[in-house]
């Protein structure tokens, strides 16, 4: 799971400050950093933009299927081994303590997981609204479509519902925008 939640947070990014504000747990960033570093790209077209929300979305949705089963299997390992914890009568304090402490690195690493797609979905959100409003473009609703696929993957890892919530994540929620 550590693996699949790091190649997440680590996933390939061309600019050096995408590969930042994504991949570091950094609690200085905002979610209009992404639409600032995406405007300082200086694209020579109005579809320049667009383009590059639209992939760097469908990067994070490639991962999120094995991510999320990864989580989902860490996380029955986890209630199989409270389940033995608290049925268990001769488990020495110290196995008890060391499996306890590793069932909280999971549910923070998790946790961390969650944080991270929360904040790449909000910063998605953030660019396509602003996107729409500087320079209304057709290209809108195909950015949605897809942003409405992360957004069903995102509800899923806030509501912590990483085991049906997987068949979801690489789903698709019926679009935001109505025609621009």
């Amino acid at each position: 799971m550590e693996a699949r939640i790091h190649r997440f947070m680590s996933l390939p990014r061309n600019e050096h400050w995408l590969v930042r504000l994504f991949s570091a747990q950094n609690d200085e960033a905002v979610v209009s950093d992404y639409y600032h570093g995406l405007k300082a790209q200086g694209f020579a077209s109005s579809r320049g933009p667009y383009n590059r929300l639209r992939t760097d979305i469908q990067i994070d949705m490639v991962s999120l299927p094995t991510t999320f089963e990864a989580i989902c299997r860490v996380q029955e390992i986890d209630r199989r081994r409270q389940l033995a914890l608290d049925s268990l009568v001769n488990v020495e304090p110290e196995l008890h303590a060391a499996a306890s402490a590793r069932m909280q690195v999971n549910r923070d690493t998790i946790e961390q997981f969650n944080r991270a797609l929360e904040f790449r979905y909000d910063s998605y959100v953030y660019a396509l609204e602003h996107l729409i409003v500087e320079t209304p473009h057709e290209q809108a609703q195909t950015v949605d479509a897809e942003l409405s696929g992360l957004a069903v993957a995102n509800g899923a890892a806030q509501a912590h519902d990483h085991c049906t919530g997987q068949q979801s994540a690489s789903g698709v929620e019926p679009a935001r925008l109505g025609a621009i």
